[in-house]
């Protein structure tokens, strides 16, 4: 998926309510207005996929799917455009295996999480490279990590880094 322009409520990288697609998943976020970005489906499985926020400004990016579903590994880089949250997992339901976020460029206004919203996540690895930051946490906003969280800095500026979970 590459989204250059538009208003767009949701984009899923995944099915709706069941299935799981063959291959990995690509998200290019280069411009237009999207209010959530899913890696995963809505209530369906991702294997692997990437999510590149290269110019679009987002409400949320999550690595993971939305109310169901297991996403084995989620990557997130951003490079250029804005977003408010980013979570490395899923948001409502199901888990993620393994989050990756990269941090080098863009603006994000408050916080990013490893993990999930209300969703477990496996282990997390957080890389921040030359960015600002209000929050970090290597965890999950109202959710667990089940294994290890991983939070790298590379000349970065983070108002608040927490290598945990926020609840």
């Amino acid at each position: 998926i590459t989204v250059n322009g538009g208003n767009i409520s949701d984009i899923f990288g995944g099915n709706d309510a069941a299935g799981t697609p063959n291959g990995e998943v690509e998200i290019h976020l280069k411009g237009g207005t999207i209010g959530r970005t899913f890696g995963g489906g809505n209530n369906a499985s991702v294997k692997t996929n990437y999510i590149y926020l290269e110019g679009s400004t987002c409400t949320s990016i999550f690595g993971g799917s939305n109310a169901s579903g297991t996403v084995t590994t989620s990557n997130i880089k951003t490079t250029s455009g804005t977003v408010d949250t980013i979570y490395g997992g899923n948001n409502t339901a199901g888990n993620t295996i393994t989050s990756n976020i990269t941090i080098d460029g863009g603006t994000i206004q408050t916080a990013v999480y490893g993990g999930g919203n209300l969703a477990e996540t496996g282990t997390t690895n957080v890389t921040l490279n030359k960015s600002v930051i209000p929050n970090v946490y290597g965890g999950g906003a109202n959710a667990n990590v089940t294994s290890s969280t991983n939070i790298q800095l590379n000349g970065s500026s983070v108002g608040n880094l927490y290598g945990g979970s926020n609840a």
